[in-house]
């Protein structure tokens, strides 16, 4: 089916990881992302906080 549609396949945690760096980067708190997704907020902050648009302004030079 998903080559009938030309949707390529991904593996089930794609989506997981897709759902965890959106929550952050949407501003959920840590906690509650960990909560939901069964990890600890350290495991958020290692694997996933990168991932996340930051929302520092550089000066401007």
């Amino acid at each position: 089916m998903l080559e009938e549609l030309r949707i390529d396949y991904r593996k089930p945690y794609t989506m997981r990881h897709t759902f965890t760096s959106g929550a952050l980067d949407a501003g959920l708190s840590p906690a509650v992302v960990a909560s939901l997704t069964g990890h600890t907020v350290e495991t958020l902050y290692r694997h996933y906080a990168g991932n996340v648009r930051g929302l520092v302004e550089l000066p401007e030079l």
